[in-house]
């Protein structure tokens, strides 16, 4: 990868490319090109692959979240095109802004990066009219938004921040309860090898311990990276308050702005072009069968219950 695509989503600066490599020790001459050719002869051997054209700069992706083991890449592509045929109910084209949790959830990454070249993806909870389909397409949209995170942004970790001071959330932990919920954070963190730095919830209610009783056992052993604030103010000592929309008290557009930009990017042809070409990358289960391999009631192998966060 010689240059991070341009999108109207995040703006990186000219530097991030080459200061992420460093970070992970990868950025020697020639050293990210290798690493890349080795995956690359690995998945065109893999006789049940049905993609074996992965873009380069899709498998660098793969190399940069694990720090550069080409061990650890080759697992978690194999788990990607594994879930992507056994969770093809969450990669289907549907898009974003067809999806009937627009209002109910403002989500966007801030248009800027850290200091330190971590990613901020921002959501804010509203108030949801929680059924079968609400809970489908919201987590729907989790996955258009990681094959976007997969193309369009390279970063040293991700920052979540929640904001739930709008939020039921009764409701919200009636849809914890979902098996989408356990299937998108499989996705997110055992296939795209997502590097979390900060799980940071904003909230008042009394109910967030519950919350969080549904939420950790789903981060491992990362659960330290869980922080709860009652005000966004503490939130200004992790991220800088410029990086904040409007609303926080930040220099960035409005919340409304940035989530209808995110949105029509999602569901531009754009996307729908490169999700058409990553969705062929699914596993022939006739080559290797994977039905007995999974729990038919969690919809996940064995091996997948406890998910490890880098």
């Amino acid at each position: 990868m010689e240059a991070i695509p341009k999108n109207p989503i995040i703006q990186h600066e000219p530097n991030t490319l080459e200061q992420v490599r460093k970070i992970f020790n990868l950025d020697k001459p020639g050293q990210m090109d290798e690493s890349i050719d080795i995956l690359q002869e690995w998945v065109k051997k893999q006789p049940h692959f049905n993609k074996k054209d992965f873009d380069r700069a899709y498998l660098e992706g793969y190399i940069i979240r694990a720090k550069g083991s080409v061990e650890k890449a080759k697992k978690r592509l194999e788990s990607m095109c594994t879930l992507r045929t056994v969770f093809s109910h969450l990669f289907k084209d549907n898009k974003p802004n067809q999806m009937k949790n627009i209002e109910a959830i403002k989500e966007f990454m801030f248009p800027k990066q850290t200091k330190d070249y971590c990613t901020v993806y921002f959501s804010k909870l509203c108030e949801p009219n929680v059924d079968d389909s609400f809970i489908l397409s919201f987590f729907t949209k989790a996955e258009y938004i990681v094959d976007f995170l997969s193309k369009y942004d390279y970063n040293a970790g991700i920052i979540y921040v929640i904001d739930m001071t709008e939020a039921d959330l009764l409701k919200y932990i009636t849809i914890m309860a979902s098996p989408f919920v356990r299937q998108s954070f499989t996705i997110f963190f055992k296939a795209y090898g997502a590097r979390i730095r900060a799980v940071n919830l904003i909230t008042k209610s009394k109910l967030i311990e519950n919350f969080l009783t549904l939420l950790k056992p789903l981060l491992g052993d990362k659960v330290d990276r869980i922080f709860v604030h009652t005000t966004r103010d503490s939130l200004y000592e992790q991220i800088e308050k410029d990086m904040w929309p409007a609303e926080y008290g930040g220099k960035e557009e409005s919340i409304d702005v940035l989530s209808k930009r995110m949105i029509d990017f999602l569901s531009s042809d754009e996307m729908k072009n490169y999700r058409d070409e990553l969705n062929k990358g699914t596993v022939d289960t006739k080559i290797k069968p994977i039905a007995e391999e999974y729990d038919t009631h969690l919809g996940i192998p064995g091996s997948f219950r406890k998910i490890a966060v880098d």
